[in-house]
């Protein structure tokens, strides 16, 4: 029965979403472990340079999975030919595989899953299926969107149809913790919050997350991503192993000081004791890879820095100042 009157609830926001068409999940393992079900995959080729969440995807589903190599410029190293019922995962690390690249691929290699964990403003090739996440973006506990290629049929809506709904009020005390105070106070039930996932079933988006996600201004924060990215890849550029493009809507700015290849570990070390919190993307890559694997020193040494929305160029002027006494100790 439908409840009228009493304290009113958090607002429903009448903006839109940035991917309103796509079909909607609580995490970006639940959509990867949906497209395993619905395309009846047996065997995914992973990059070794990966998150521990799609494997343990593929654990969930009972399906096996195999590890390929990456270039230093995060394209996949793969030449042999998919078998019936495999696929190839590929990861879009910090959104430098353009469309060019991924259409590339999709040529030489017919069953492809696309993860633009890192490119959630890069729009999916239509031949496609791509997976997005929201919480790597933006402040929300969870959520992720799926875009299922032209190539499959329409059988999916079904699927997707028959999942139970998320709730997200029980995961949001670290988002409004952080809003209000240090991220360090909050850091743990972050960190619990993504632990949850490895068991969560999967499900459909929150309604709560949906309504977080329409009152975004999705322009703004793609401009001040890009904004940030260019200001840093400017002054570092010249001091990075890596070749960047300038990539629109950047999740970071990946940093790898040339000069000191091997330096990650304690650059990292001394930017958190300046407040500036850069995470070790990957860290279980380090224990299943030897130290003079390409896998091992990108998961130790490369420095995602932050340059989301949130900050601006004197905040990318801060970091830098820190940053550039560091390189020189």
């Amino acid at each position: 029965m439908k409840e009228y009157g009493g304290y009113i609830q958090l607002d429903t926001y009448r903006g839109t979403e940035h991917y309103p068409e796509l079909p909607a999940f609580n995490s970006g393992r639940a959509a990867l472990r949906f497209l395993i079900r619905y395309h009846g995959i047996k065997k995914l080729f992973l990059p070794g340079f990966c998150c521990s969440t799609v494997w343990e995807a593929c654990q969930a589903e009972g399906i096996s999975w195999e590890f390929y190599s990456i270039d230093p410029r995060f394209h996949p190293i793969f030449q042999q030919s998919l078998q019936n019922q495999e696929w190839l995962y590929v990861v879009n690390f910090y959104g430098t595989l353009a469309d060019q690249d991924m259409k590339a691929l999709a040529v030489r290699h017919p069953r492809i899953i696309a993860d633009y964990t890192h490119a959630f403003f890069q729009k999916p090739l239509p031949e496609l299926d791509t997976l997005y996440s929201c919480r790597k973006f933006f402040g929300v506990a969870d959520g992720a969107y799926l875009s299922i290629g032209t190539s499959a049929e329409h059988g999916w809506e079904m699927l997707y149809h028959s999942l139970p709904l998320d709730a997200s009020h029980d995961r949001m005390h670290f988002l409004l913790g952080r809003f209000e105070g240090q991220a360090s106070d909050f850091y743990q039930e972050y960190d619990e919050n993504n632990q949850r996932f490895t068991s969560e079933p999967v499900k459909r988006m929150s309604p709560l997350t949906r309504n977080l996600l329409r009152a975004i201004d999705y322009s703004f924060a793609k401009q001040r991503r890009t904004e940030n990215f260019q200001y840093l890849h400017m002054r570092l550029k010249a001091l990075n192993k890596l070749e960047l493009p300038v990539i629109p809507g950047a999740y970071a700015y990946p940093f790898w000081y040339q000069a000191q290849p091997d330096a990650g570990a304690r650059l990292r070390k001394e930017l958190i004791c300046q407040k500036i919190y850069v995470p070790t993307l990957w860290p279980e890559v380090m224990e299943q890879y030897p130290e003079d694997s390409l896998e091992y020193q990108m998961t130790c040494n490369i420095l995602p820095l932050p340059i989301d929305q949130r900050y601006t160029t004197e905040d990318m002027e801060h970091i830098l100042g820190i940053l550039l006494k560091l390189l020189d100790p």
